[in-house]
């Protein structure tokens, strides 16, 4: 007899299904392509990003119910963007800690604890409230994080250029900083489709100016995909023989992100952008403080 909630997903198979080939019917069993660093294949989505009891074996089923939850609410988001259907203030507030969680929950972080990686997870997710988002010592409240939220971030979809589709990866939340000299989260970009992307951003740094990105951002946003990885990116369709081969000398190049947590801390990779920024649907709204 199978083990339940033996097969666990550091991304979700809710997640991946979105960049499957068949963008009619998807679905965990769905097929997408797979560049590894070597070659490509199809591969299934529920096949990918998991690992036998990765989170816990003590805690599996109360650990299934805790990110199912969390996918199903990510889904009901993305259908309607893909509806085209406008998204309200709570489901933009979803998909941001859908942003949040894919990149806390994700195997690129190493397990330094000695313990299962449920309670490496919960560490990351504490450290990342209190640390990160709200700079905040002492207890972190829900109330604290919401109205945080709601009084510095928000949240826009971008379409990819006429004819471009967009690959994704096995880490694919890029945390950014736009600042060298103090570094933090300013920006973070996940690709939600083949055609759309998901930017949130802290409007005390960045403003909003247009729903398309250019020929440039596009790429930028492909070559953040490649530097992201930890071991394979994906695509809906297959990559061309001249992609396949930027890719292998791109992947041959990469170097480990070095994130790691254990007992009392949580070293976080952010990608960088130089004060001139790579991305034409936002701009820097200054002072940097």
């Amino acid at each position: 007899m199978a083990t339940p909630y033996k097969r666990q997903h550091y991304l979700p198979a809710a997640y991946l299904k979105y960049f499957s080939v068949d963008q009619v019917n998807r679905g965990r069993e769905s097929w997408v392509w797979r560049f590894d660093g070597q070659a490509q294949r199809q591969v299934r989505v529920d096949s990918q990003c998991a690992n036998n009891f990765h989170y816990s074996k003590n805690e599996a089923a109360a650990v299934e119910a805790i990110f199912s939850a969390t996918e199903t609410l990510y889904c009901d988001c993305l259908n309607k963007i893909i509806a085209d259907s406008e998204l309200s203030e709570r489901d933009c507030g979803i998909l941001l800690m859908c942003m949040f969680d894919f990149y806390i929950r994700n195997a690129v972080h190493r397990n330094d604890t000695g313990q299962e990686e449920i309670i490496a997870y919960r560490r990351r997710l504490g450290i990342f409230y209190s640390q990160i988002l709200l700079k905040k010592e002492g207890l972190v409240t829900n109330a604290d994080v919401h109205a945080h939220i709601l009084k510095y971030w928000r949240l826009e979809i971008i379409n990819t250029p006429r004819g471009r589709v967009l690959m994704t990866s096995d880490n694919p939340s890029i945390w950014t900083s736009i600042k060298a000299t103090r570094p933090g989260l300013h920006l973070l970009i996940l690709p939600i489709t083949p055609q759309k992307i998901a930017v949130a951003f802290d409007i005390r740094h960045i403003a909003y100016v247009t729903k398309q990105m250019s020929e440039e951002d596009y790429l930028t946003v492909i070559d953040s995909q490649i530097h992201n990885a930890v071991t394979s990116v994906y695509a809906s369709a297959q990559f061309s023989d001249e992609n396949v081969t930027a890719m292998r000398q791109r992947f041959s190049g990469k170097e480990s992100l070095g994130c790691q947590t254990n007992e009392t801390s949580w070293k976080v990779a952010l990608a960088s952008l130089p004060q001139e920024f790579h991305f034409s649907f936002l701009r820097h709204t200054p002072p940097l403080l």
